[in-house]
């Protein structure tokens, strides 16, 4: 049962230990969780990509012209060694993000039944 709406509550199926614990029934507050720990995760993403001399993806910004004139936007690869220590291009990096929420709806109603627990991919 929930104390009002936005609540936590109810418990997940066991896990492999045997632990059981709080669900997220309501989208705003999955989105919120999502919004805050991928702060976290994108910072973790910087170290590994230092410590594993990895490539990010950069946006070159308006490329050549693609089918029916429209303008394609040229991307290319470059170590994140680099683009850390330009503002410039660091600022073009194109960083994964958190699902749209139009999509989170979608998905919770085609594949989870309405059951806002089940979407663990935001």
């Amino acid at each position: 049962a929930t104390d009002g709406p936005g609540q936590v509550h109810g418990k997940v199926g066991d896990d492999a230990a045997g632990a059981e614990g709080p669900t997220v029934d309501h989208l705003d507050q999955l989105f919120a969780q999502a919004s805050v720990v991928n702060v976290f995760l994108r910072h973790k993403t910087k170290l590994w990509a230092l410590a594993s001399r990895a490539l990010v993806m950069v946006s070159e910004g308006p490329g050549a012209k693609g089918g029916a004139g429209e303008r394609l936007c040229s991307r290319s690869f470059v170590p994140w060694a680099m683009a850390c220590q330009d503002p410039e291009l660091a600022a073009r990096v194109q960083w994964a993000s958190v699902k749209t929420y139009r999509r989170a709806i979608e998905r919770v109603y085609r594949c989870y039944d309405c059951e806002v627990a089940r979407l663990l991919d935001v």
